[in-house]
């Protein structure tokens, strides 16, 4: 086509485009007033109107008017568009054909197929035609009326109904173990038997036979036996879980029974073996759920980990106690749970009424169900039937089969077990199995640390124990006497426990404050110094640390106040530690004590029982701690060390015996208290007779009086003081200062006997040592004045003995020196030594005997209110002042502290 277009030849006046030519200078008009414009300028040329519409149609252009309003250019660009849109329509039309074309010859190709197949389909059609007509009829049996072959097909559908049954009893028998239906699992089985049966035509009482039907089933249908072999094998898996069902304690009665009957129908079973086996994996049950608990519990309290001092957390405790307590109801719920389905199924009631497994036999045997009977054991084979997957088929069964009822023989024979065997039987298990929760509920118990933690699980236990269903009002007091028996047991070991550990506790407490006195470490600086530890200053507590937690407010304050109360009463660092090792068990043992309270008589003849034989113990106790401080004063061998060890151990011993108030919450009886005191002081007399001959023996030997001793040899022979000498003063001194670190915090009455025996052994001691003999007249005219002295002191205290020892003492000395050329004058005595004596009281009063037990003597007869401290009455004001003490002189730069004194005077 585009070739004949080519080809077409172009009129005259017209270019080759089609379009009349225009002549050479003359130029389409651009102006607005007319179309056509000649001889336009050059400027307006570039500015050309809008060329052909592409959609108009090109025939329809009138050639004159074209070069009328264009160029020649224009008009050229107008005839290019045009032939382009000419050849992309050609193309399309090319395209358009040869598609089209390909679709005819696809669908000739389809019809020439068509009309192949439709002619063989007519010759097979004519081929049947010909099969059909040569065939002959078949021979006709005898069953030509009607009413025959109803029968016949009622026999094929009953047939069919049978093979429905047994086809589908394997699928119906895992469902129901599955869902734990044994007792419908069970039936199913035996109906399924009894198909079997009737299709092998086993039972000799059927009313038709298949052979009638010319029916073989074992030949024509081997699927039955096959099919029988299939659904036998699950008579044992049947039996098997049924027994393991009976291990679950959270099955209610029904559903046991149920499974009992099971067992009962399914193997002939007596009822009495039957409630054997119940019995029997109850205890397999219990035995497992105790065993569960207590590796459990191992593990649960593996994970409390102690507290950085060595003590569980109150939380912990509590977790541990709820853990028990559960393990507990765990134990007595399984015992409580099986009783009350024993009884359920195989009592009978009250008022003569049948138990559950009597009324289900009956049910099964007349079907006259009681009220009482749960729907799950009011089974027959027709409402399983009707249970069952396309029960409506199943109505095709003969009547045998939809009435058939379990043969029960041994329910003929005994319906239901003997009451007596049954309490028998109940009475042997309930005792087994307490005695397993007796041994398991020891090892749980064994994890109390606290007399209250056992007595808050015993009210715990008696409330679950008197809330348990199904157990006799007999049954439920030995389950209570087993746990008292447990709890006596566990409250024993408790005590015995914290009884051994507050004695280990002291023992090693005790051992370390030996050593660190022997050792001269810091630590025992203020027990060596008791009475500097008196003045030590405590500090004071921080406000600011108590700012974060408001309840904590006035916690630095009370151990402030604590402080301050065992500094006041003597009780050292080291000393409050060994006495808090058992003060803190005595209290802690008190509290659990006064926790076993119980409302119940039982409970308080139990709490009474208790006491009276924890009263052993504690004495026992006792007598141990009073062994380890007698034998402490035998591991001392070091001198210096058994000085301060032998003061330590006589204030514990005191503060035992006196004001510690271990022995008052121990729990201990009277008569034992007493005599533990007594041993208490039994020890601190032997443990101050001890020190007290160390002591003296060091005073003796180093200070006061030594032998061949020289302190008063720069005495001048013309002086003849009346007054003792200072190393008698010094070696008073050492006394008074030993015995202010010795007695502490000890009564008056008992410090005056302990004193005045001290001052008599320093009295003897120093006589036997210092009878030496005296080389220089001065020098045992000191000795004199200083036995003078000694008798002034001795005469307070109103000892005899020891002033007539004196007195022979000084009369030797006195006779020694009238052989010396010492006159009678210079002998006398006059009141100096009184004088003297009053001077030091304040000094020596460790020495003196209490004011309030003060014997009548010439020296106290000052009653103004300074006798309180001067128990010798004041010095004489008028009396020259003589030192105490010799002091060195004064040197010479001593004066120069005293510059500007005067002038700020």
């Amino acid at each position: 086509m585009s070739r004949n277009v080519a080809s077409t030849s172009t009129p005259a006046g017209l270019s080759k485009t089609g379009y009349p030519e225009v002549p050479n200078g003359i130029r389409a008009p651009s102006g607005n007033g007319s179309p056509w414009r000649l001889g336009r300028s050059a400027s307006t040329t570039s500015t050309m109107e809008p060329v052909l519409d592409p959609t108009r149609n090109p025939g329809g252009i009138d050639p004159d008017e074209l070069f009328a309003r264009h160029t020649v250019s224009e008009v050229r660009k107008v005839q290019q568009r045009l032939r382009v849109n000419a050849e992309a329509k050609q193309e399309e039309l090319r395209l358009m054909v040869g598609e089209r074309y390909r679709d005819l010859l696809q669908a000739s190709s389809s019809i020439i197929s068509m009309a192949a197949s439709s002619r063989r389909v007519l010759q097979a059609l004519d081929e049947m035609r010909d099969i059909v007509g040569s065939a002959k009829p078949p021979r006709m049996t005898r069953r030509t009326h009607a009413g025959e072959e109803d029968k016949h097909i009622q026999a094929l559908q009953s047939l069919s109904a049978h093979l429905k049954l047994l086809l589908d009893a394997p699928e119906h028998l895992w469902r129901f173990m599955e869902h734990r239906m044994y007792l419908k699992a069970a039936w199913l089985f035996l109906t399924a038997r009894v198909v079997h049966r009737t299709l092998l035509q086993e039972d000799e009482d059927m009313d038709q036979s298949w052979n009638d039907y010319g029916i073989d089933v074992s030949e024509q249908i081997p699927l039955v036996q096959r099919q029988w072999d299939t659904v036998s094998q699950f008579r044992s898996q049947i039996t098997h879980k049924a027994t393991l069902s009976l291990r679950e304690h959270s099955t209610s009665s029904a559903e046991i029974c149920a499974t009992l009957l099971t067992l009962h129908i399914l193997e002939s079973r007596p009822l009495g073996e039957t409630l054997s086996i119940f019995l029997a994996q109850r205890s397999k049950t219990l035995s497992v759920t105790l065993s569960s608990v207590q590796s459990e519990s191992a593990n649960g309290h593996a994970n409390i980990a102690p507290s950085e001092y060595g003590k569980t957390s109150s939380r912990a405790r509590k977790a541990i106690l709820r853990e028990v307590k559960r393990n507990l109801q765990v134990a007595l719920d399984s015992i409580s749970h099986t009783l009350r389905a024993a009884r359920d199924i195989f009592a009978d009631g009250a008022s003569g009424k049948a138990g559950m497994m009597q009324q289900a036999l009956q049910y099964i045997q007349e079907e006259q169900a009681s009220p009482s009977l749960p729907s799950d054991l009011q089974m027959t084979t027709q409402t399983l039937l009707n249970s069952l997957p396309s029960s409506a088929h199943f109505t095709l069964l003969p009547d045998t089969i939809r009435s058939y009822k379990p043969y029960i023989g041994a329910a003929s024979a005994s319906p239901s077990v003997a009451q007596d065997l049954l309490q028998q039987k109940l009475g042997n298990w309930f005792s087994r199995s307490l005695e397993a929760v007796q041994a398991a509920a020891s090892r749980w118990l064994s994890s109390l640390e606290t007399v209250k933690e056992v007595w808050d699980l015993r009210a715990s236990s008696f409330a679950i124990t008197s809330k348990l269903d199904g157990v006799e009002s007999y049954e439920k007091s030995r389950i209570r006497s087993m746990l008292d028996a447990l709890y006596q047991q566990q409250t024993v070991s408790v005590w015995r426990k914290a009884l051994s550990s507050a004695e280990m506790s002291f023992q090693e407490r005790l051992t370390a404050a030996l050593r660190a006195l022997q050792s001269h470490c810091n630590e025992s600086t203020s027990d060596a110094q008791p009475v500097d530890y008196l003045f030590h200053a405590l500090p004071l507590p921080s406000i600011s640390q108590t700012t974060i937690n408001a309840s904590l407010t006035d916690a630095p304050f009370k151990r402030y106040k604590a402080g301050l109360h065992r500094q006041l009463h003597g009780r050292t660092p080291l000393l409050h530690d060994v006495l808090g090792a058992i003060e803190e068990s005595s209290h802690s043992l008190e509290e659990h004590l006064g926790a076993m309270q119980a409302s119940d008589h039982e409970g308080g003849v139990l709490a009474s029982r208790l006491r009276d034989a924890y009263q052993p113990d504690a004495a026992g106790f006792c007598s141990r701690i009073t062994q380890i401080l007698d034998d402490c004063q035998e591991d001392v061998d070091d001198t210096e060390g058994l000085r301060s060890t032998a003061a330590f151990l006589g204030r514990l011993q005191y503060e035992l015996a006196s004001s510690s108030s271990f022995i008052t919450t121990i729990g201990c009886n009277q008569e034992a208290v007493d005599e533990f005191r007594k041993r208490m002081h039994a020890l601190h007399d032997q443990t101050f007779e001890r020190w007290r001959e160390l002591i003296v023996e060091h005073i003796v030997k180093t200070i006061w009086p030594r032998t061949g001793s020289q302190d008063d040899a720069g005495l001048r022979p013309a002086e003849h003081p009346k007054r003792p000498s200072a190393a008698l003063v010094q070696a008073l001194l050492s006394l008074s200062s030993s015995l202010q670190e010795f007695w502490t915090t000890i009564d008056p009455v008992r410090k005056r006997s302990l004193v005045g025996d001290c001052i008599t052994y320093f009295v003897s001691r120093s006589c036997k040592h210092g009878a030496v003999e005296i080389r220089e007249p001065h020098q045992g005219l000191q000795r004199y004045w200083d036995l003078w002295f000694m008798r002034h002191l001795t005469t307070t205290w109103g000892h005899e003995e020891l002033r007539m020892q004196l007195d022979e003492r000084i009369g030797d000395v006195r006779a020694k020196l009238f052989s010396q050329g010492i006159e009678q004058p210079q002998l006398e005595c006059d009141d100096s030594i009184s004088e003297y004596l009053s001077r030091m009281q304040i000094i020596f009063s460790p020495l003196f005997p209490p004011p309030e037990v003060h014997p009548a003597t010439p020296l106290s007869k000052d009653k103004s209110k300074s006798s309180a401290l001067l128990c010798h009455a004041p010095p004489a004001a008028e009396q020259h002042f003589h030192p105490s003490l010799e002091l060195v002189k004064p040197s010479a730069r001593f004066g120069l502290l005293l510059v500007g004194s005067s002038a700020a005077r």
